[in-house]
Formats: C-alpha cells, sequence, structure tokens
C-alpha cells in the first residue's frame, strides 16, 4: 500500500488558512488525481471554454473583475475535478488512510488552537467561548471546514472501513459534532440517516437514539437557534436563505440574457465574490485581498449590498443568515443551463458504480443538502474530500 503520496496532499489541506495556503490547497487537488488523462480533460476544457465566453459577453456590458473570475476557477477546481470524472492517483486503502488522517491532524490541531488562543481546559467552550474555537488553525470559519471533514471521515468509518476504528471513529465525531456548525450536522445527519434506515428495527434503534440526544443537545440547539439575529428577516421580509433565490430571481427578471448565460463566474455572490465585496469588508475581521483587477463588480454591488449592507456584524454572521448558496451563486454566475449540466454530471459520476449504492446516496445528499442551504460548491476542502470517496467507490464492488 503506497502510503507516501497521499500525506502529501493531506499536509497541504491542514495548513494555517492565509491567503498564500491557497496555492497549497489547490495543490493538493491536483496532486490527487491524473490530470492528463483526455477525457477527463476535454470535458473540463469544453466548460472552460463556455465559461470563459459567457465571462466576456457580460464583461462586454458591465463592470466585471477578471482577478475574481479567475480567483473562483481556482476555488472550483477541486469539485470540478470530481464532477469531469478525473481518475484518482491512490488505491481504496491510501484513501481511506488520508481521510483517516487529516480527522486526526485537524482534531488535534482544533486543541492546540483552543489551548493557545482560548485557554482550554482552564476555560471551556459552550461555557467561556464559542466552539467555533474547535477549527483547526483554519481562523474565522474554520468550524465549518473541520464539520465537513467530520462527516466524510465518519462515513467512510461507517460505510467503507473494512477494519474499523474507534480512535478514527472518535477523531471524526469530534470533528462533526463539536464546532457545532449546526446546518452542517443537520444535513449530515440526514444523509447519513440513508444508509441505515433500512428496516423497521433500525429505526426504532433511530427513535431510541433520539429520544436519548434530545434532552442533551436539544436545549443547546435551541438556544443557539433563539440567540439567531433576526434583523436580516426584519429588513428585508425574508428568511436569508428565501432571499438568495428571489435575489437571483430579481436579476433574471431585469437581464433576461442572465438565465442562459449567467453574470460572470465570481461575480455575483460566489467566494471570490465575497472576498472582493466592500460590503463584507465592512463585517469581516480579515484585511481584504489587495490584488490587480481585484474589486466587486456592478451586479454584486447592485443586488447583494443591500443584502450585506448591515453595520451589525451579527446580522449575518451566523452560516443560517448568510443571504447566498451555492445554488443562488451558480445560477446568477453561470445561467440555469450550464448549472443544470454541472447537477447532471455531478449525479452521473456519484452513481456510475450503481444508483442503487446507499452509500453513493449518502454522499450525493450531504453534498446537495450543503449546497442548497449554504455555500460549499468552491470550497477546495469538500472538492478534495468528494475526490477521495471517489478514490474509494472506484475500487469497491457496487452494492445490489
Amino acid at each position: 500500500m503506497k502510503i507516501n503520496k497521499v500525506i502529501l496532499p493531506v499536509v497541504l489541506l491542514v495548513l494555517p488558512r492565509m491567503s498564500v495556503s491557497y496555492i497549497f490547497y489547490f495543490l493538493s487537488a491536483l496532486l490527487s488525481v491524473r490530470i492528463f488523462d483526455i477525457q477527463p480533460i476535454f470535458r473540463y476544457v469544453s466548460f472552460l471554454f463556455v465559461v470563459i465566453c459567457f465571462y466576456i459577453f457580460k464583461a462586454m456590458g458591465g463592470y466585471v473583475s477578471i482577478t475574481a473570475f479567475v480567483l473562483e476557477l481556482v476555488l472550483i477546481t477541486p469539485i470540478m475535478l470530481y464532477v469531469f470524472d478525473f481518475k484518482v492517483r491512490f488505491s481504496k486503502a491510501s484513501c481511506i488512510y488520508a481521510l483517516r488522517n487529516i480527522n486526526i491532524i485537524v482534531m488535534f490541531l482544533s486543541f492546540a488552537n483552543m489551548i493557545i488562543n482560548y485557554g482550554f481546559p482552564a476555560k471551556l467552550p459552550y461555557v467561556h467561548f464559542l466552539p467555533d474555537a474547535y477549527g483547526g488553525f483554519y481562523g474565522l470559519g474554520g468550524a465549518k471546514i473541520v464539520t465537513v471533514i467530520g462527516f466524510y471521515g465518519l462515513a467512510v468509518e461507517l460505510m467503507w472501513a473494512e477494519n474499523k476504528s474507534k480512535i478514527f471513529l472518535f477523531s471524526s465525531l469530534m470533528n462533526f459534532i463539536f464546532p457545532s456548525y449546526l446546518l452542517g450536522v443537520l444535513m449530515g445527519t440526514l444523509a447519513i440517516s440513508i444508509y441505515y434506515f433500512k428496516n423497521v428495527k433500525t429505526l426504532l434503534y433511530a427513535a431510541l437514539l433520539l429520544l436519548f440526544l434530545v434532552p442533551i443537545v436539544g436545549p443547546y440547539a435551541i438556544d443557539r437557534s433563539d440567540n439567531i439575529n433576526n434583523e436580516f428577516s426584519e429588513t428585508t421580509g425574508y428568511h436569508p436563505k428565501v432571499f438568495a433565490y428571489l435575489n437571483v430571481l430579481s436579476v433574471l427578471e431585469n437581464n433576461p440574457s442572465t438565465l442562459l448565460t449567467g453574470v460572470g463566474l465570481g461575480q455575483f455572490s460566489s467566494t471570490s465574490a465575497l472576498w472582493a465585496s466592500e460590503y463584507m469588508a465592512e463585517l469581516s475581521s480579515h484585511e481584504k485581498i489587495r490584488l490587480p483587477g481585484f474589486h466587486m463588480s456592478d451586479v454584486h454591488e447592485k443586488y447583494m449590498g443591500n443584502a450585506l449592507l448591515f453595520s451589525n456584524i451579527w446580522a449575518i454572521s451566523s452560516s443560517a443568515n448568510k443571504p447566498y448558496t451555492s445554488l443562488s451563486s451558480l445560477l446568477a454566475e453561470i445561467g440555469l443551463p450550464l448549472t443544470l449540466f454541472l447537477i447532471y454530471m455531478f449525479i452521473k459520476r456519484s452513481f456510475k458504480f450503481g444508483f442503487k449504492d446507499r452509500k453513493a446516496w449518502v454522499i450525493v445528499v450531504f453534498f446537495a443538502l450543503m449546497c442548497i442551504v449554504d455555500q460549499w460548491h468552491d470550497s477546495i476542502w469538500i472538492g478534495w474530500l468528494m475526490l477521495m470517496i471517489s478514490g474509494i467507490k472506484e475500487n469497491e464492488t457496487p452494492s445490489r
């Protein structure tokens, strides 16, 4: 079992999150696939050609950012490598090894972060500080990344690992639950339930587990829900996630051609568009990235401005209060036909080894739900995690 090759991508992905680190995160995805396979390259280049044409079309009639466009291309590359069927270079055992070890490393880094920056264990999360501190060395928002890493580790440990390990199961559970990214935990729990809800007996066990967990987790979840800032809903009249899709409809109403071409990749509400946003810069604790040609687009200013223009940072600080999602961002930026094409290609690869495979459904449902309620399509981490899952699936016999 060649383990040495898979270690480098893991190490690159757990580096402290800084601007320069994204170069190494990007390399981790490239190092994990066979990038010179002809058919996947042809598919991806064809996709890039269309996206570039759409961008040029919009650039002729609006104020857009070429740097934001290029950055977004980099950020979506890992999930595109999955979508367009690039083959993973590693064996099933190596992919499992990678997912296990990234969970172990992230868990220790998260505890180290709490010790160094928050006074753990003298001060405790949930009591003296928010559990967001359990986020590796990824900084603000790192808890979400750790939760997703935990989910994929948990899925592998429960469904694919032949030699079960309590240590790796514990690290994955810690990473999945402890950061308290409630959206991720909820979507992950719903997805994993697909694998286990096979008969009445399993449903009864699940019901008993819920009866045990509700008194423990329920009060905290309710408290979190009660303390979520409602200023966005009160100001706009819509829940932020509903607003995200209504906002796209507003763009389409005023710019009908957007339905076909979008407003340009990286120009509306994707991650690079948010990095370029003057509104987000005012709410963020990080300094805005300074690069030539990196600025917010006119369409971002017009349609996302009111959604992000809050003097109170807590108005959109929670993941549940973010007025954008992956699906809304893609619909706005690349149009309906290309978005539907990517969804089709994603489903095609995910079920390549058996449409009846419950394990494949778990992964598909989780990724889909996360993209509907939050923004994940341009996360390098989730793209790499999907590649590792495909490396496992490609080397196993499909379930019947």
